[in-house]
């Protein structure tokens, strides 16, 4: 991958503490748990990612997740759950919902199913390019 700067989502803390096997990536608000991101174990265990993930943005709307992107930078917590992790912080996924164009007007969740894995400074990435979902009528 060209050596781009990846700008990474800043955070100063991270507030409050069913799914189909093939989705890797998913967010979205829920009214009784607040806003979250789920990462499937099959991403993480790509991702080489245990308890703790940077993300950030490429060309504006590129959603970025790895284990380290920037070493000088934060990393989010990532908490347990089922054979999931989760990371809750309404901020996020309310900045990952406006970039990507994002709507919850019908729905309380957005489901990404194909991420590109690349190598940015000798290390795995996940990138994940607005994706619009397909709906059953």
């Amino acid at each position: 991958m060209e050596q781009t700067k990846i700008k990474l989502i800043m955070v100063a803390n991270q507030g409050k503490k069913k799914e189909v096997e093939k989705r890797k990536f998913i967010f979205g608000k829920y009214k009784e748990n607040g806003k979250r991101l789920m990462f499937s174990e099959e991403l993480l265990n790509c991702l080489e990612i245990d308890d703790e993930v940077q993300i950030g943005f490429l060309e504006d709307n590129i959603l970025v997740v790895g284990a380290e992107i920037n070493s000088s930078e934060p990393k989010l917590k990532l908490h347990k759950m089922g054979n999931k992790k989760v990371i809750y912080f309404k901020e996020i996924v309310e900045m990952i919902a406006e970039k990507q164009g994002i709507s919850f007007e019908n729905r309380t969740t957005h489901t990404w199913y194909e991420p590109t894995i690349e190598t940015y400074e000798d290390k795995l990435i996940a990138l994940f390019k607005p994706e619009v979902e397909k709906r059953c009528r």
